[in-house]
């Protein structure tokens, strides 16, 4: 974690300074703004400031992309998106733990956030609706083919 930290800092400027090639690390990141970023900011960044030389882009998608077409660079996107395209990119593993669906669900893969739903008031009708339709294995079923990794948690919390 701390050397994700340290390459979004810019206190690691070349692969080689982590046992890598002799190569400009090309740090990709998402726009201000966008809650992959703030999530990114917020479990790895501890304070720090993402460096102004990184290449700022507006979508998981086109972040994924720049990843696939440059050996050196990083970046950081949503699980779901890591195997889809004719070039996938390689999850990195945190202080040595896989990043997989199920090191998520125990918490032992410390990056991710979950999804809220939040109302003014108790949910009821079409919104309650569509709440029982998220949490049913229908939408567990179109979460898993997004990409999402959909965990139950009972509306009596």
């Amino acid at each position: 974690m701390e050397e994700i930290r340290g390459i979004y800092a810019a206190d690691y400027t070349n692969w080689s300074q982590l046992g890598g090639q002799d190569s400009k690390i090309h740090v990709i990141t998402r726009e201000e703004g966008s809650g992959t970023r703030s999530a990114f900011e917020d479990l790895v960044m501890d304070g720090y400031r993402i460096t102004p030389r990184a290449i700022v882009q507006d979508s998981n998608g086109a972040v994924r992309q720049l990843v696939a077409d440059d050996t050196f660079s990083i970046g950081f996107i949503s699980l779901g998106l890591v195997d889809i395209g004719v070039r996938p990119v390689k999850a990195l593993e945190i202080d040595n733990v896989a990043a997989t669906s199920d090191n998520v669900l125990s918490g032992d893969y410390k990056l991710y956030r979950s999804f809220l739903f939040v109302a003014l008031e108790e949910p009821e009708g079409d919104i309650m609706r569509f709440i029982e339709f998220i949490q049913s294995p229908e939408g567990h079923t179109i979460m898993s083919a997004e990409g999402l990794i959909p965990d139950y948690k009972p509306l009596d919390d």
